[in-house]
């Protein structure tokens, strides 16, 4: 054999040993890695304890609700997909709530936003902390402002508009939108907690003087657009009343600028999301039993009986100013059926 031939031949030999390490460690590899995965799923890593570190919590306050009654007086079916209780996360964040402190200042303030708002008259002041602002060119139209929170609702006397009644198709959802946002664009719109995508629009028509849905577009006089909040810590975060968020505005066809908005109001805590606790809580199951006795509240029922379709984990934003955000379990069902329940464990609630 010559040289050459022996230096192929070598070379050769090399490359093949080569393959077959590389192999080899590649095996090793994908074993290791599968290895490491089944290991994980067997044993998979403790969750750190719950922190707690804003101690016992003041309890949810569910005053504000317009349909509000005990659970026990209703009979539950759960009819979930899983056939029973799901099996939810141990432990979820509290989150601490930002407000700012009234001064001398909030009263002017006040006017400032009522005249942003279309409203300039002197304000009525009915107690510290609430102002009303009437329309002087529109009757039965007032606005009304908390000025220690910010909170505010427009009302209207809607029968003073008869025109309204023969107005039927007049307006569409998309413009209805944008009125809202620009009417309440020092508010909603400029604000990430806001996306388009969580914004809903009710379709509305006057009858026997209340406002009920409308069955289709011809049918429309009004149209309510809710503005819904972005999720927290990947969780939704629920207003009180089902259907209906804590920021919305009710808007009309009429042609007078002013007459565009009706009616509005506006809820709204500030969430500081970098100060937050981990908290225990209950499982599913202890919630739904203490639905069954009554110490959840029912915001949305028809008839007697509830039958169950999804149980969840949220946070609600209550019509009262609270010091955190707190999680709840949410039980929707059949015939727009929802019932809330405290998701902490009771041991971390102020009794």
């Amino acid at each position: 054999m010559t040289s050459l031939t022996r230096a192929a031949y070598l070379t050769k030999q090399m490359l093949i040993f080569a393959v077959i390490i590389g192999g080899i460690l590649v095996g090793l590899w994908i074993f290791w890695g599968l290895g490491k995965q089944i290991w994980r799923s067997i044993n998979p890593p403790s969750t750190p304890p719950p922190t707690v570190s804003f101690g016992q919590l003041p309890s949810l306050n569910f005053s504000g609700a317009p349909f509000a009654t005990s659970s026990s007086k209703i009979r539950y079916e759960i009819e979930t997909i899983e056939g029973k209780m799901p099996k939810l996360p141990t432990q979820a964040k509290v989150f601490k709530v930002n407000q700012s402190p009234a001064s001398i200042l909030s009263g002017e303030k006040a006017k400032q936003k009522a005249a942003k708002l279309g409203f300039y008259s002197t304000p009525q002041q009915l107690s510290d902390r609430i102002y009303v602002f009437k329309d002087d060119q529109v009757y039965g139209h007032a606005l009304t402002i908390d000025i220690v929170t910010g909170s505010f609702s427009i009302t209207s006397d809607l029968y003073q508009f008869p025109e309204l009644l023969s107005l039927t198709g007049q307006i569409r959802s998309q413009t209805a939108i944008e009125l809202a946002k620009n009417f309440l664009k020092d508010n909603v719109s400029t604000s990430s907690d806001f996306p388009d995508a969580k914004i809903q629009t009710k379709n509305l028509k006057l009858e026997d003087r209340e406002l009920v849905e409308a069955k289709s577009i011809g049918d429309t006089q009004l149209i309510r657009v809710d503005f819904y909040r972005q999720d927290l810590d990947k969780l939704p975060i629920l207003p009180l009343e089902k259907d209906k968020a804590n920021i919305w505005a009710l808007v009309s066809p009429l042609k007078d600028s002013k007459k565009k908005i009706l009616e509005a109001s506006f809820t709204y805590w500030p969430v500081d999301t970098q100060t937050w606790a981990t908290y225990p809580l209950k499982t599913s199951d202890e919630a739904f039993n203490e639905l069954q006795l009554g110490q959840g509240m029912v915001v949305s029922a028809k008839g007697s009986t509830a039958i169950i379709r999804k149980v969840y984990l949220a946070y609600l934003e209550t019509k009262t100013l609270p010091g955190f955000f707190q999680p709840v379990f949410v039980f929707d069902g059949d015939d727009s059926f929802r019932a809330f329940v405290p998701a902490i464990q009771t041991a971390w609630i102020k009794g």
